[in-house]
């Protein structure tokens, strides 16, 4: 993820396990909650949000 502005960022996210066995060692591991979170943190207020300040965002079962 890169973040430009006045603080930017440029972080990288790595798992020390290899990747054919990432699927047995993190199969709950997903974007769905940061990708379904994303039109709360549009928006909310200018500045810096945390999960405190959002809603609560969890998978539904059909």
């Amino acid at each position: 993820m890169t973040v430009e502005g006045d603080t930017p960022l440029d972080v990288t996210i790595g798992f020390p396990i290899e990747v054919e066995d990432r699927q047995l060692t993190l199969p709950r591991l997903t974007a769905h909650r940061p990708v379904n979170a994303i039109p709360h943190v549009c928006a909310a207020p200018a500045g810096i949000v945390t999960t405190a300040d959002l809603p609560q965002v969890i998978s539904r079962l059909g």
